[in-house]
């Protein structure tokens, strides 16, 4: 049978780990008939779907359809939220060290790519926790909202738009003549026509390039048809490795260097007086290093580093020579 609708995906090309990006889906109905378009879910996306937004033409009840999606979203957020702070505050001593060391490159991408950090629920929760009816606004209030404090402004914020959703609610159901309305996204789609949605997403954080999977599902139906139609389309996107992945590992490589150096070359004495002024210094040179050979778009190097390993690499250098590197800038620096 042939594809009642015709998918695309445009890719933006360049795209770095922990940095912001967007992809468009475009949708063309090429039947005879009316769809109706109850469902596009991204199955596999790299990194976190940050917002997904409707095409631009927008009459009074799209306008509200999208109000309801935005509120949507934010509840679900305010929900992440919530159950971050209380998986935290249920944690031992020792796990809470571990959730830090497995936070840290989430941490260290947020302070570089100056985004907001990640928050989300394990993926085992996601199609529990999200919100597709009313009732479910409910039920993870009472689930994981009611652990906040009541002067909580999270919990205040959460309670503002959960009024404003069932305001939008009534007014989408006084629209549509009908008590009963979806909180998913529907696309109506005439006989050949197109929309092109956009999915603004952030990168995972990536310690070397790599090329991940993309996977778009879509449930649609015929207008005054109860039947339900699925197709879906892949692609693979390619990403470069994040703004901390050469950073980081230079760092490590200065350290690493360091030891090298005291343990086998120099034999040097552990913890006397310089051992701490060598070591900062290692480590700083291996960042200022990074930093400068670091490659980037459209930027052309006679060194080019990439990568937490490459950036190992780079930071034993300065590690193994650091008194080498401070006595050439002595003879140029004034």
């Amino acid at each position: 049978m042939d594809k009642l609708l015709k998918l695309n995906i445009k890719i933006p090309k360049d795209i770095i780990g922990s940095n912001k990006y967007s992809l468009q889906l475009e949708i063309t109905n090429m039947t005879d008939n009316k769809i109706i378009i109850d469902s596009i879910e991204p199955d596999i996306l790299p990194g976190e779907l940050i917002s997904k937004n409707k095409s631009d033409s927008l009459s009074e009840l799209d306008g509200l359809e999208y109000e309801k999606k935005s509120l949507v979203e934010e509840l679900e957020m305010q929900l992440a939220k919530a159950y971050e702070r209380q998986k935290i505050k249920d944690l031992n001593i020792f796990e809470f060290f571990i959730y830090i060391y497995t936070s840290m490159p989430e941490m260290i991408a947020t302070l570089i790519t100056k985004t907001n950090p990640t928050l989300s629920f394990p993926l085992w929760a996601k199609k529990a926790f999200s919100i597709k009816e009313w009732d479910d606004v409910a039920a993870l209030d009472e689930t994981i909202m009611c652990y906040e404090k009541d002067d909580s402004l999270l919990r205040k914020a959460f309670n503002i738009n959960k009024n404003k959703l069932k305001k939008v609610l009534d007014k989408i159901s006084d629209a549509k003549k009908s008590n009963s309305v979806s909180l998913d996204d529907s696309y109506p789609l005439n006989s050949k026509e197109t929309i092109t949605i956009p999915f603004y997403c952030r990168a995972p954080n990536l310690y070397r390039q790599k090329e991940l999977e993309l996977l778009f599902s879509l449930k649609f139906k015929f207008e005054g048809s109860n039947s339900i139609f699925n197709q879906n389309i892949s692609d693979k996107i390619s990403f470069r490795a994040s703004n901390f992945a050469v950073p980081l590992g230079a760092i490590i490589g200065g350290f690493f260097g360091f030891l090298v150096k005291l343990i086998f070359i120099t034999k040097g004495t552990w913890f006397d007086n310089s051992f701490w002024t060598t070591l900062l210094g290692s480590i700083v040179l291996a960042i200022v290093f990074s930093l400068f050979m670091n490659n980037s778009s459209g930027s052309k190097k006679i060194i080019s580093v990439e990568g937490f390993v490459g950036g190992i690499i780079l930071g034993v250098i300065p590690g193994l020579f650091t008194e080498n590197i401070i006595e050439y800038f002595e003879k140029f620096i004034p």
